[in-house]
């Protein structure tokens, strides 16, 4: 900010975000250091509820992704058996969630 003060607007390009820099390279670190700094017994104290958690997000995105896709997509195409769908449904849902 200060620099784009200074400069009058003409150097402004030198500080652009970049996302994919971002998404790449600076969150996995936070993102491992969040991880690496859990304490063990307070993970494990929480296990349960961790896991609940991750069950039941995956559950509810499974029950959204299933729905929004019969109900949108039957009506346009013809996707084969409810057998067939679902290992497809619950690899994205699991993979979304």
């Amino acid at each position: 900010m200060v620099i784009l003060l200074i400069s009058g607007g003409t150097s402004s390009h030198l500080l652009v975000f970049s996302e994919d820099l971002f998404f790449i390279y600076l969150l996995p670190l936070i993102i491992f250091n969040a991880g690496f700094q859990v304490k063990k017994k307070q993970f494990f104290r929480n296990f349960i509820t961790i896991m609940l958690f991750g069950a039941l997000g995956t559950l509810i995105s499974f029950v959204i992704i299933s729905l929004g896709k019969d109900l949108f997509l039957l009506h346009f195409f013809f996707l084969g058996s409810f057998v067939h769908q679902v290992p497809f449904e619950f690899f994205i849902s699991s993979s979304k969630a």
